[in-house]
């Protein structure tokens, strides 16, 4: 998508889930809203990698999880069909450092 593109291209690594919740919302995205992930840890959910104490995604499956979710298209398609969250590219300078150490 156009964010992970222009990320790219300015060299952003970390993000923060963006969103509100709602009554329905999916537990992989209660997990994540209002926190800070580096890409590398966003990439590895599609395929089932669970990082910083997350427990979804359970076998990189979860509630709601749109058909064609990767290690790229993750950026975009999140929680899945009708995810209403975003990921907003973050300065590694502004990400709180108990974050960063995740990251060697």
């Amino acid at each position: 998508g156009y964010t992970k593109e222009v990320s790219n291209e300015l060299e952003i690594e970390w993000y923060l889930y963006n969103g509100s919740t709602v009554s329905d919302t999916r537990p992989f995205c209660l997990e994540r809203v209002g926190k800070f992930y580096h890409e590398s840890e966003i990439e590895g959910w599609a395929n089932g990698e669970r990082c910083c104490g997350l427990e979804w995604p359970q076998g990189g499956k979860w509630q709601g999880k749109a058909q064609g979710t990767d290690s790229s298209t993750i950026f975009t398609l999140l929680g899945g069909y009708n995810c209403l969250h975003t990921l907003s590219p973050y300065d590694t300078e502004a990400v709180p450092e108990q974050d960063r150490a995740r990251i060697g």
